[in-house]
């Protein structure tokens, strides 16, 4: 499932996950009109589809702009070179590791039992329940 932000002609928007890709998404919201009212109708028109960016993505992005992308487990920590998402993994490229770290996925914004969290210029993946600030 990806992710997309739906742009309406009153300037509200939404996030909202869909099954399909970008094009897809543009089919099937861009001209429709959707009601956003919670009481009383509010029929509002889509005239923007925009897919968010998956963490891959993200951190990709951030490392190219010469951000810090650092792995840690609390105690010990190493900055990661490369990401890449291999099947269903997270595939982390070390600096001073022989192999890869991989990590499980539940979809391509999220990892299972791990979490990412931005300090200054550093972003830190590291297991959920660790606490670093």
């Amino acid at each position: 499932m990806l992710y997309f932000r739906i742009g309406f002609e009153n300037g509200d928007s939404l996030e909202t996950g869909f099954n399909g890709t970008l094009e897809e998404a543009k089919a099937y919201y861009l001209g429709r009109v959707f009601n956003l009212g919670a009481v009383d109708d509010d029929m509002q028109r889509c005239n923007s589809v925009e897919q968010l960016p998956t963490l891959e993505m993200v951190l990709a992005a951030w490392i190219a702009s010469g951000g810090l992308v650092v792995i840690t487990d609390g105690t010990v920590s190493r900055q990661v070179v490369s990401v890449l998402v291999d099947g269903l993994d997270f595939r982390l490229v070390v600096d001073g590791w022989k192999n890869p770290v991989y990590l499980p996925m539940v979809d391509a914004y999220h990892l299972e039992g791990w979490k990412v969290e931005h300090s200054g210029s550093s972003l830190y993946i590291m297991p959920d329940g660790v606490n670093l600030f």
